[in-house]
């Protein structure tokens, strides 16, 4: 089993390659053509499960609109496939994670906190953490999804759910030891921040995006982030902030 390289939404960019995927459908994902790669990926083990999963998520993140939650249970099914067969897939575990917090995301606050896909998130994340301190890719999804948690449930979601920014900012710097040229990394923390309250956080905010400016493209999907991230300066050097909280809320 590899371990791959990639976080929540923005992070998927920078996944090393599963052994079992061929060369063009390796070149079909890093040029953005996700559907391709989809359709010419063989899934036959784990790696090859979990780089489909990726390439769903890829697709689902690079559109300019929420996703459904047929499209990202595609991604759940797939990721839950590779763990039957290696429960311990470090990329599986990720996707899964990723995908199960998008498809709150697509929900009303009710079906939300009923489904039970936050949680079951945050466990995903912090024992990929567990396992291995150094995954930037895991540190960078807490990061957002204590913002997130945040931003739907309030004050009271956030105690209930034990989630605070003073967490965010602490998985965010672990992030930042390992993974502080992925553009996606910076992106997904000012995206969630913005998505918070955009005036407060502006500093902060402003920070993350100059390092997602800064950062190394080496895909289409880097490449979309840093467009997303300069369009979000610019809605802050207007002082547009009620405009930049709502592309914040609408992107992933």
């Amino acid at each position: 089993m590899r371990i791959a390289a990639l976080v929540l939404l923005g992070f998927l960019s920078a996944a090393p390659t599963a052994a079992a995927q061929s060369a063009d459908a390796l070149a079909a994902y890093r040029s953005g053509d996700y559907a391709r790669a989809i359709q010419i990926c063989r899934p036959t083990d784990p790696d090859a499960l979990a780089f489909l999963a990726r390439a769903r998520l890829a697709e689902i993140v690079s559109a300019d609109r929420m996703p459904n939650l047929t499209a990202l249970d595609a991604v759940r099914a797939e990721a839950e496939a590779a763990l039957t067969v290696d429960p311990g897939h470090t990329e599986a575990r990720l996707h899964l994670a990723i995908a199960l917090s998008l498809m709150t995301r697509t929900m009303t606050d009710l079906e939300a906190w009923s489904s039970g896909y936050g949680p079951r998130a945050r466990e995903l994340g912090e024992a990929l953490v567990k396992s291995d301190p150094d995954l930037y890719h895991a540190h960078g999804f807490l990061s957002v999804w204590h913002i997130e948690v945040m931003r739907r449930g309030g004050k009271m979601g956030a105690v209930w759910m034990d989630a605070s920014l003073k967490k965010s900012r602490e998985h965010y710097a672990k992030a930042l030891k390992t993974g502080a040229r992925d553009p996606g990394l910076h992106w997904q923390y000012a995206r969630a921040l913005a998505a918070l309250d955009a005036k407060k956080h502006e500093a902060e905010i402003r920070a993350a995006i100059g390092s997602a400016l800064a950062g190394q493209s080496a895909s289409e999907l880097d490449a979309v982030m840093i467009a997303r991230a300069q369009t979000l300066k610019d809605r802050l050097y207007e002082e547009d902030y009620r405009a930049a909280e709502a592309y914040a809320q609408a992107l992933l």
